[in-house]
């Protein structure tokens, strides 16, 4: 295991905290960039010297060179990090842009059913019959005519 919080005690990350960061991230977390992270300059969410701030895995994440970092150094961009690997930017404008953590994967489904006990459905649902694309089944049951399904749910409609 690596250190992943260095608290107040240093400013550079340290390359174990790096390499956690690139690969929980992946990619720039600015929202337009695909910039990888390993090109990435790994940057402090908070500042140093600002009051919150760490050296840490929940206050690090990758910023390209240039026009990403500068943007919320320079070009009045705010960022937040409200958990480790979920940005949160906030344009000039006032617009607000989430970006999530990157997907780990794949994830692999164990072959044949599921060992230990299976989740409850709720009341009055049934366990449906598995998708069949060789055949339409007509409009779907859980939405109304217009797509709506919060209508359907309220309606106390139950699929079969």
């Amino acid at each position: 295991g690596a250190l992943l919080d260095h608290g107040q005690t240093r400013y550079l990350p340290p390359q174990d905290l790096v390499d956690h960061v690139i690969a929980r991230d992946k990619t720039c977390r600015f929202p337009t960039c695909s910039q990888l992270a390993s090109r990435c300059q790994v940057d402090h969410t908070i500042a140093a010297g600002t009051p919150g701030w760490s050296t840490s895995a929940h206050n690090c994440g990758p910023l390209s060179g240039g026009g990403c970092h500068n943007a919320k150094t320079h070009g009045r961009w705010q960022l937040q990090q409200p958990a480790p690997g979920r940005y949160v930017w906030i344009a000039p404008t006032g617009h607000t842009y989430t970006v999530d953590p990157e997907i780990v994967g794949p994830i692999v489904q164990p072959a044949g059913p599921r060992a230990g006990p299976q989740p409850a459905l709720p009341p009055g649902y049934a366990p449906s019959e598995p998708s069949r694309p060789d055949r339409d089944t007509g409009p779907d049951p859980d939405t109304g005519p217009d797509g709506d399904t919060a209508a359907v749910l309220r309606q106390g409609a139950v699929h079969q």
